[in-house]
């Protein structure tokens, strides 16, 4: 046996080792069990009533903490009023994305003023940490607070008012949606979010502190699963003996090699 082949053994006895530091590491995402329930609801105002809430045709993605998406069946009709219920995929999830085909038509009345409102909100998005699905029942709440409410519709008694993308209180409205919508825990499964229900993702419940969010680059920046990043250190001492016997033996070889045809030419 050859000073090169028993240099290498050992490097080789250890590698099974560095594969198990890289089999160590986890990512929350997809997870096999059985998958939740999850309605798109609208918040509704204490001092307009709500007759219809409707979305033509909406695709619902969960997202996981890693960017994996999964899309969910394009839905259509979707009774905003927590009439519709879609499966939310099991697993750990950080977002849901819903991209609507059509504005959402809304309409409800005050007293004897109505109103009918064509929401153009294409996209609609709701992010937070980490969040679990399986088993569960979710809401999805389109606004917050008394966002459809009069102070908003500024309705006029007697009279009909109907709202587009034309309309100044449409933008209005439209920005509520994209910021404040929530994703909750629904608890008791009536497909409206109450107050002692938790609330998941997005809206303004969640702290985002810079400091935070420093810390959380920081970590990614160093792998935390197995033995990878500064971990895989501690195997240096054990790999550079052998490593090091490898290149003395070539330059032993060489050296020797050179000695023997020196010896020949002479």
């Amino acid at each position: 046996m050859t000073a090169v082949t028993r240099s290498v053994r050992p490097a080789i006895f250890l590698f099974p080792l560095l594969l198990a530091c890289q089999a160590d590491t986890t990512y929350e995402g997809i997870a096999v069990g059985n998958p939740g329930r999850m309605r798109v609801s609208t918040s509704r105002a204490t001092d307009v009533a709500m007759t219809s809430a409707r979305a033509e045709s909406a695709t619902v993605t969960f997202i996981d903490c890693t960017g994996t998406e999964q899309v969910l069946a394009s839905a259509v009709g979707l009774d905003l009023l927590g009439g519709s219920q879609l499966l939310a995929p099991a697993g750990d999830w950080c977002e849901v994305f819903v991209s609507f085909d059509q504005p959402i038509a809304f309409a409800g009345s005050r007293d004897d003023a109505t109103f009918a409102l064509d929401l153009d909100l294409p996209e609609l998005a709701v992010a937070g940490n980490a969040f679990a699905a399986t088993d569960r029942s979710l809401v999805l709440q389109v606004g917050s607070g008394d966002w459809l409410g009069d102070e908003l519709l500024e309705l006029e008694p007697g009279e009909h008012t109907e709202i587009d993308d034309t309309d100044d209180r449409h933008d209005a409205l439209a920005e509520i949606a994209e910021f404040a919508s929530v994703l909750a825990e629904d608890t008791d499964d009536d497909g409206d979010l109450d107050e002692h229900e938790t609330v998941l993702a997005g809206g303004d419940d969640l702290d985002w502190d810079e400091d935070d969010e420093d810390e959380e680059d920081d970590s990614d920046d160093e792998p935390t699963g197995g033995c990878r990043g500064r971990n895989a250190l501690l195997l240096l001492p054990l790999l550079t003996p052998g490593l090091a016997r490898r290149r003395f033996s070539r330059r032993t070889l060489q050296r020797d090699g050179g000695q023997t045809n020196n010896n020949q030419k002479g």
